[in-house]
């Protein structure tokens, strides 16, 4: 039974094996028609996304900095935080949570 390359396609394919592996790799899709195929996708596919890496504009000078610098915001406490907008379009604050029960003399009940 043979062993398919699996995650060692991939590495053919962007040219990130070693000599010995590249050389096993390239044995065994010489021999293995299933293994091939996925290869000659694969190499389709990168020429693709290099086609449209090269014909896309490129991005603003600082942008990707710009981008990363940009402080990561934690999860939403609740919704008493996001202002929701009115089908007229003005903001419409959610009605706060209601106080806790509060026992005789303001005390709160157990």
């Amino acid at each position: 039974m043979t062993r398919h390359l699996g995650e060692e396609l991939g590495g053919l394919v962007d040219g990130s094996l070693d000599h010995a592996a590249r050389d096993h790799a390239l044995i065994h899709v010489a021999r293995c028609a299933e293994c091939r195929a996925e290869v000659e996708a694969q190499r389709a596919l990168r020429a693709r996304l290099l086609d449209l890496r090269a014909a896309s504009p490129a991005l603003p000078t600082g942008l990707a900095e710009r981008l990363l610098a940009v402080p990561v915001a934690g999860p939403v406490a609740g919704p008493e935080v996001a202002p929701c907008a009115s089908p007229a379009g003005a903001a419409v604050l959610p009605a706060p949570a209601p106080p806790p029960p509060r026992g005789p003399a303001g005390a709160p009940r157990p």
